[in-house]
């Protein structure tokens, strides 16, 4: 990922913003093997919000600490055919392979995290990159999740337009849950801290209630799934990736950084399975 140029530095107020832009940015995508990070990034580059020009569906969640961003763009990729033909002329029917190349659009998701603080830089960025100067900009429609999508509707609104569909994030969540087991092998496992195996892969179920959602954002929630439109809230803690987060910036003196980041995920497993 590359730091980010600042297009607004013509007033000194947004100068002095810039300086306080330090923090850590993770980016993935559906064909990125992984991702890389820097200290100091004042906004998203275009290298990070890979064809955004050219995005279809674009939804974004507000959490307590973390803005999670998708979207969906088609992109050009050569793509290779392979046809396998034998040759008459030889007696030993050695086949003979061909290869054809050519190219194709296909859908890819992309995935974005950054700390919340940053939003409204990030919106600014979206603004200028994505609806100024589109002539599809007017069809376009923001879905937005999570308890900021309410607290930032005025500031999301300005920037983006009245396209914003508000979405209830545990519904969301929950379908969300139910596509991934339900059509993508070993999604699911059991684990036993002294089994042989310890972790032990299901494969694709339908039959996937009842099931137990644990939802761990900057506090917990634990929810009762019984079907798709059935569910409840059977309980939860504030002490989550928020507190964890917190601490993380007290004892690196508030550079929080992508070691920090995973070793919350880290942590978060262990308090799952231990």
């Amino acid at each position: 990922m590359n730091p980010v140029t600042n297009n607004n530095n013509n007033e000194d107020e947004e100068e002095n913003k810039d300086d306080d832009l330090k923090k850590t940015y993770h980016h993935s995508s559906s064909t990125d093997s992984g991702g890389s990070s820097c200290d100091f990034i004042e906004l998203p580059s275009e290298d990070v919000f890979k064809n955004l020009k050219n995005a279809r569906g674009f939804a974004i969640d507000i959490g307590g600490s973390l803005t999670k961003v998708a979207y969906c763009s088609n992109v050009q990729r050569k793509t290779s055919l392979v046809s396998d033909e034998f040759s008459g002329k030889n007696s030993n029917k050695c086949s003979i392979y061909e290869i054809f190349e050519k190219d194709e659009f296909v859908c890819r998701l992309h995935f974005i995290k950054f700390e919340t603080k940053f939003l409204s830089t990030c919106l600014d960025f979206i603004q200028q990159n994505l609806l100024e100067g589109s002539s599809s900009s007017k069809d376009r429609t923001f879905k937005a999740s999570g308890g900021g999508a309410h607290k930032y509707k005025e500031l999301i609104t300005e920037k983006l337009g009245p396209h914003i569909s508000e979405e209830d994030e545990i519904h969301c969540l929950i379908k969300g849950c139910i596509f991934l087991l339900k059509n993508i092998p070993d999604e699911a496992f059991l684990y036993q801290r002294y089994g042989n195996p310890e972790f032990k892969f299901q494969g694709v179920d339908p039959d996937i209630y009842p099931f137990l959602l644990v939802n761990i954002g900057s506090g917990v929630s634990i929810i009762k799934v019984e079907s798709e439109n059935n569910f409840s809230r059977i309980g939860g803690t504030s002490i989550g990736g928020g507190t964890f987060w917190g601490l993380g910036s007290l004892l690196t003196g508030g550079k929080v950084s992508i070691i920090v980041a995973r070793i919350e995920y880290c942590l978060m497993f262990f308090i799952l399975f231990s």
